[in-house]
């Protein structure tokens, strides 16, 4: 996806992980991919995690990229809901578009 030229990294982005079970990443796998941003300052990224370990991993993820020069506002989600109203909020910069949380898939 990072890698398409029609990504645009200052779009916010919702990754839904509402189907995994697991996420296979060891610590060290997660400190490699927070410290290599792959959004721009200012956009969010929501993840969507009800399962217990999926949201753990990811609330790691989410602490080390905070640490991290100019991340992404980042946060960890248990409902889609939730991280749909997270990402509707003005934005202090980012594409100001909104979502509705029946648009996304169940």
């Amino acid at each position: 996806m990072f890698a398409d030229p029609d990504f645009d990294p200052s779009f916010d982005m919702l990754w839904d992980a509402r189907m995994a079970t697991a996420i296979d990443l060891s610590s060290n796998q997660v400190v490699f991919f927070a410290q290599n941003p792959m959004l721009h300052k200012g956009s969010r990224l929501a993840f969507v995690a009800p399962e217990s370990h999926v949201f753990g991993v990811l609330r790691m993820f989410e602490i080390y990229y905070s640490m991290i020069a100019n991340p992404a506002r980042t946060h960890v989600f248990r409902e889609m809901s939730d991280a749909v109203d997270w990402l509707n909020q003005p934005a202090e910069k980012g594409t100001g578009s909104t979502l509705d949380a029946n648009q996304v898939e169940s």
